[in-house]
């Protein structure tokens, strides 16, 4: 069992994560604006798809760290 000290800090960490997933949301969010604010034209080339890739890339991101936020405050 784990002690209130090292809890205390796993809840810290926890908060942390969700901060920076929030964060990262922001980025998420910029980029994809970025991307529908492009002409059509454009959104077809090498920078459009990577911009597309930026943003599903960031998504797995996000993803990935509420995981680790919900499995870190299972313990």
């Amino acid at each position: 069992m784990m002690n209130r000290i090292r809890r205390k800090e796993l809840a810290e960490i926890c908060a942390a994560l969700t901060e920076l997933a929030e964060r990262l949301q922001v980025v998420r969010d910029e980029e994809e604006e970025a991307f529908d604010n492009m002409p059509e034209s454009m959104q077809y080339t090498d920078r459009g798809e990577r911009m597309q890739e930026n943003v599903s890339t960031i998504d797995e991101s996000i993803s990935e760290i509420e995981d680790k936020v919900s499995e870190l405050q299972e313990l």
